[in-house]
């Protein structure tokens, strides 16, 4: 009986057809990745700033006292540069400072990439009540990416006066998020 002979390599047009397809994908993976890792980046700022409030929040209930979220100068006194460290710490007096008794129960780093900006702007802090609620104003916390004007990026942490925290949401679904009044949120 004769041996059949199976090639068993491949031929150059299969081969030409293999380099072709894999080609086309990491074509597409590659102008995907940036959209990713800034996406990534934005998340991840937003999320950090979300938990900073919620551990605000609940300090304060648990602690039955208000608790500040703010940068803090080099006296120890609410600022409105949010681009540096924001610390969380208890504040029985109210004095929106930090004081010899008072303790910084959390302290974040501003984002490496992008910034985090309040609303309305000059804002110097936010607080929570023994109850849970948000002292004085309402107000929000942007994340505003750095290297794009893309405004798919931008991420918005809403406070509201019941101490809700949540975040802006995209409701028209053109990919940009959008405050109560339905206008896209935009950085300065």
């Amino acid at each position: 009986m004769p041996l059949l002979n199976f090639n068993k390599g491949a031929t150059l047009i299969e081969l030409s057809i293999s380099l072709a397809v894999f080609a086309i994908i990491a074509a597409s993976a590659i102008s995907y990745t940036p959209t990713l890792v800034q996406s990534q980046r934005s998340d991840s700022a937003i999320k950090n700033t979300i938990q900073m409030f919620k551990l605000a929040r609940t300090e304060a209930i648990t602690g039955g006292s208000i608790v500040t979220i703010c940068p803090l100068n080099t006296d120890g006194t609410c600022t409105n540069q949010w681009h540096q460290p924001i610390s969380v710490f208890s504040d029985p007096d109210n004095s929106r400072s930090l004081n010899t008794t008072e303790v910084v129960l959390l302290q974040i780093e501003p984002p490496s990439v992008g910034r985090i900006q309040a609303a309305p702007s000059g804002r110097r802090y936010f607080q929570f009540g023994p109850l849970g609620g948000a002292k004085g104003t309402l107000g929000n916390l942007t994340y505003c990416p750095e290297f794009t004007a893309d405004t798919r990026f931008i991420r918005r942490l809403i406070v509201s006066f019941s101490g809700r925290i949540r975040l802006a949401q995209d409701k028209n679904n053109d990919g940009q998020v959008e405050d109560a009044d339905g206008s896209p949120v935009t950085c300065h």
